[in-house]
């Protein structure tokens, strides 16, 4: 099996929402950055007794070499992985398989992907950042943050101007997506990628979701660091549009995205309005049962934030 065809096959399994064991990914995800010249193979692994792990039940899955079951009856050998590994992937097949192992890692327990997998990840990736398509890039983006490993220096530069030079042919949810994934991973983005990630979005405020608002003024207080002022004395007028526009829905929001406006704006040093401040509060007044402790006090805590503001 070739690197391409493993990428395909994990996308496939993903698809399908199914659990792989733990073992059998980190051996397929060995293989898939591995670069020998063979294909991949399966080599049959037993349980306790002899039966081959993953038979068809009645086959005789004992040592007489009766044929184990296709899924997951066997874990990829190191010594039989495919030529290129993820350099010979395409760009559709590398962010898929980025997608798949994201999936398959939390299906099987895992919260962040390896190590062993986010560094060729890293390698393979970066030289096409300014390749990849806009939504590509940001699926890419989605699914690092998601992956929970933090990218280096280059990497981070990298993406960065890629992600700026996208970010006028984004949708409204691709970039507060793309801001969303940068906040994630705590990542203090350059003036111009926030500048380009916040005027596109209020460009386009009338194709815009209060969800995609909501996730724009969030991901800011972390991606502005440590130039936060700079930013609000520059785009406070950008800012207060983003907040009116809000302002109509607020009695329809979740309260995720009650929390993500107030927090937000708050640690942005961003007062709304007062009547979005009444409009805000009695929407949280009116979902309150619907709120963890946890969200309440983020509520309770932007509220004193902005009333300092005024």
């Amino acid at each position: 099996m070739r690197p391409h065809k493993l990428a395909e096959a994990l996308w496939g399994l993903a698809r399908l929402g199914l659990q792989v064991p733990m073992p059998w990914l980190d051996a397929a995800l060995h293989c898939l950055t591995a670069a020998p010249p063979s294909g991949i193979r399966l080599a049959a692994t037993l349980r306790k007794g002899g039966a081959v792990e993953g038979s068809i039940p009645g086959s005789g899955g004992g040592g007489d070499g009766a044929a184990a079951a296709p899924a997951f009856g066997g874990v990829p050998t190191a010594g039989g992985c495919g030529g290129g590994g993820l350099a010979g992937l395409n760009a559709v097949q590398l962010t898929n398989a980025v997608w798949a192992v994201v999936e398959l890692s939390a299906a099987a327990g895992r919260e962040e992907v390896t190590r062993a997998w986010a560094r060729p990840v890293f390698a393979a990736t970066q030289g096409r950042l300014r390749r990849l398509t806009a939504s590509q890039l940001v699926d890419l983006l989605w699914n690092v943050a998601r992956g929970r490993r933090q990218p280096l220096g280059p990497w981070r530069t990298t993406a960065a101007a890629a992600l700026a030079a996208a970010a006028p042919r984004l949708a409204p949810w691709q970039l507060a997506r793309a801001a969303a994934a940068l906040a994630k991973m705590r990542l203090a983005s350059p003036y111009k990628l926030v500048a380009a990630l916040l005027l596109s979005l209020r460009r386009r405020l009338d194709a815009a979701t209060p969800a995609d608002v909501a996730a724009m003024v969030w991901a800011l207080r972390f991606i502005t660091r440590p130039y936060t002022p700079v930013v609000v004395r520059r785009h406070r007028r950008d800012l207060r549009d983003l907040a009116a526009a809000t302002l109509p829905c607020l009695p329809t929001l979740a309260p995720a995205q009650l929390v993500q406006l107030a927090d937000g704006f708050a640690h942005l040093g961003v007062l709304p309005g007062v009547e979005w401040m009444r409009a805000h509060r009695e929407a949280c007044i009116r979902l309150r049962n619907r709120f963890t402790e946890a969200n309440r006090r983020k509520v309770r805590t932007a509220y004193a934030l902005m009333m300092s503001l005024s």
